[in-house]
């Protein structure tokens, strides 16, 4: 499994960022399968992944730009969303599952207004 942060800034300060408190502040994280799920939930975000870039940022194995037009989904389309991403992803029911992208879906209204919205692969332990 790989963790992926959403991260919505609007400075590639490395400081602030290598700074684990104020960038936990700052991201929402998903646990994908593979980059594939990732590229997956993104199309469905409306967003990719725009250019890899290296910010030498502690923990982090690979970050991305990311562009588009984030969107957030209504609460009450949540659930179609939901089974949609299960019929395409392929992925298990859980609540976990659920939970990631409940938390991710609130966040996207700030990472839609954030200067800088990055990607970031965290390192395997």
């Amino acid at each position: 499994m790989h963790h992926y942060s959403f991260v919505a800034v609007n400075s590639l300060d490395t400081n602030m960022l290598n700074n684990l408190e104020s960038r936990f502040e700052l991201q929402e994280s998903v646990c994908l399968n593979n980059l594939e799920e990732l590229k997956l939930l993104l199309a469905m975000l409306g967003l990719s992944l725009s250019k890899t870039i290296n910010l030498d940022l502690i923990d982090i194995e690979h970050c991305w730009l990311v562009e588009g037009a984030s969107k957030e989904i209504a609460y009450s389309d949540f659930d179609d969303f939901y089974q949609h991403w299960l019929g395409v992803s392929h992925r298990e029911s859980t609540m976990d599952e659920y939970g990631q992208l409940i938390y991710l879906n609130s966040f996207m209204n700030r990472f839609k207004k954030a200067k800088f919205k990055l990607i970031c692969q965290e390192i395997k332990d």
